[in-house]
């Protein structure tokens, strides 16, 4: 058992080893319980099959992708939380054919693509905090050097 997990002094300290730093991120907090929410669906979009995998899987991919970019160099992370966006916008398409089939209701499709909305804006956010941060470790290394 880690020193981080023996040490901790509640089950939710336990949970969260500072290593994993995603866990704090509310964009991810967002997503996960964006997913869980697509998870309800379950028994609706089982008729459909191949919609409820797509549905799954890119919702699992905005999770996911949030988590990898949370161990890369900036540049690396704005491209992964990109991925994240795009299968936002994947699983909004997907939620929006299940409207269409008359599978969700308007209102229920209104209320989950306002929720992956909110997370798409929280990720353009943290995109363009990423380039701020690259802008300056740029003009920072280019002010370090000596000239010739």
């Amino acid at each position: 058992m880690s020193q981080e997990i023996e040490s901790a002094s509640s089950p939710e300290e336990a949970k969260k080893p500072s290593t994993f730093r995603f866990v704090d991120y509310r964009v991810y907090q967002d997503s996960k319980r964006w997913f869980q929410e697509v998870l309800s669906l379950k028994g609706l979009l089982e008729s459909t099959p191949e919609l409820w995998n797509q549905l799954k899987a890119n919702v699992m991919s905005v999770v996911m992708n949030i988590t990898s970019s949370s161990t890369k160099l900036p540049l690396e992370a704005r491209r992964y939380l990109g991925f994240s966006i795009t299968s936002a916008n994947k699983a909004v398409a997907c939620l929006d054919m299940a409207c269409d089939l008359k599978i969700l209701t308007p209102e229920e499709f209104q209320t989950l693509s306002h929720g992956f909305q909110g997370v798409i804006i929280q990720l353009k956010g943290f995109i363009k905090a990423l380039g701020v941060h690259i802008k300056a470790r740029a003009e920072s290394e280019k002010s370090s050097v000596l000239p010739a």
